[in-house]
C-alpha cells in the first residue's frame, strides 16, 4: 500500500490568501443550514485581521484568496457576492439561499487566515479568531480558535480525513475546504 503524499503547507502570513470551505451532492436542506451557518461562524472569526486582507486580495488565485474573499463577502453584508468564490456547480444554490436568508443573518468577529494545506486539486485554510452568527431574536452563535493548525493534517489525520471532516456538515468551522477547477480555486461549502 503507497503512503498519501504529504499535503504542501503554506503559512498565510507569507502572503498567501485565505482558504474556503467544502461539501458534497444531494445534501439536505438542514445540512446546508448547518453548513452556511458554520461558514458564517468561520466569516466571523477571520474577520478583523482578515478583514483588510481579505477586502482587497479576495480572488480564485490561491485557496487562502477564495476563501477570503467569500468570508469578506459576507462580513461586510454582501452575503450575495460570496458565491463567486463557491464552486461553480453551487453557486445557482448559493445565490438563491442569500436571496432568500437576506437580512435574517448578521455576521461579526476577528478571523485571520491562518495555514494553508494543499494536496491535488483540494486545499484546506485554517482561520483563527472568533466569529459569531446572529440570527434575529436569538443568541449569538460564536466559535474561537486559536489553534492556527485546527482542521490541517496532522501525524493523526492523513489529508483526506482532514478534508472530509471539513467538508462534513459537523466539520469545525476552523478550517474552510477548497477545490480547484479549471485552474481557479473555490470554496466548497455543500450547496446542491
Amino acid at each position: 500500500m503507497n503512503p498519501e503524499p504529504e499535503p504542501e503547507m503554506e503559512d498565510a502570513k507569507q502572503g498567501q490568501p485565505p482558504p474556503a470551505a467544502a461539501g458534497k451532492d444531494g445534501t439536505s436542506r438542514r445540512r446546508t443550514t448547518v453548513m452556511i451557518t458554520s461558514m458564517a461562524v468561520l466569516v466571523v472569526a477571520a474577520a478583523a485581521i482578515a478583514a483588510i486582507v481579505l477586502l482587497t486580495t479576495g480572488s480564485g488565485n490561491s485557496p487562502s484568496g477564495a476563501a477570503g474573499g467569500m468570508l469578506s463577502a459576507i462580513y461586510t453584508n454582501h452575503p450575495a457576492t460570496s458565491c463567486q468564490y463557491i464552486v461553480p456547480s453551487q453557486q445557482h444554490a448559493c445565490g438563491s439561499f442569500w436571496k432568500k436568508e437576506a437580512g435574517k443573518v448578521s455576521f461579526s468577529g476577528h478571523l485571520v487566515m491562518a495555514q494553508t494545506a494543499i494536496q491535488g486539486n483540494r486545499a484546506l485554510v485554517s482561520v483563527t479568531g472568533r466569529g459569531c452568527a446572529r440570527v434575529p431574536k436569538k443568541h449569538p452563535s460564536c466559535q474561537s480558535n486559536s489553534n492556527p493548525r485546527s482542521g490541517l493534517p496532522s501525524a493523526k489525520v492523513d489529508f483526506q480525513q482532514a478534508f472530509a471532516n471539513a467538508t462534513s456538515p459537523s466539520g469545525g468551522a476552523n478550517v474552510v475546504p477548497c477545490m480547484k477547477v479549471k485552474g481557479r480555486w473555490y470554496v466548497d461549502a455543500l450547496f446542491s
